[in-house]
C-alpha cells in the first residue's frame, strides 16, 4: 500500500508538471515507459507469478491526471 501511495505522490507531481508544459503552448507527444517495471510498464509487469500482461502502476494512475 505504501508504494501505490508514494506513485501516486509521484504521479501528481509529474503531471501536473505536464499540464502546466500544455498550457504553455507545447504539445506532449509521448510518455516513456520501462517494460517489466511494476511501476512504469506499457505492456507487460513482472510479478511473482510471472510476467502479465497489465499496466504499470504509474502508466495507470496517469488516466486520473491527464
Amino acid at each position: 500500500m505504501e508504494f501505490n501511495n508514494h506513485c501516486n505522490d509521484l504521479t501528481e507531481t509529474v503531471f501536473k508538471e505536464i499540464k502546466k508544459i500544455i498550457n504553455s503552448g507545447y504539445e506532449v507527444i509521448a510518455i516513456l515507459g520501462i517494460e517489466h517495471s511494476p511501476s512504469c510498464c506499457i505492456k507487460y509487469i513482472y510479478t511473482n507469478n510471472g510476467v502479465e500482461k497489465r499496466k504499470g502502476l504509474f502508466i495507470e494512475l496517469q488516466k486520473e491526471n491527464i
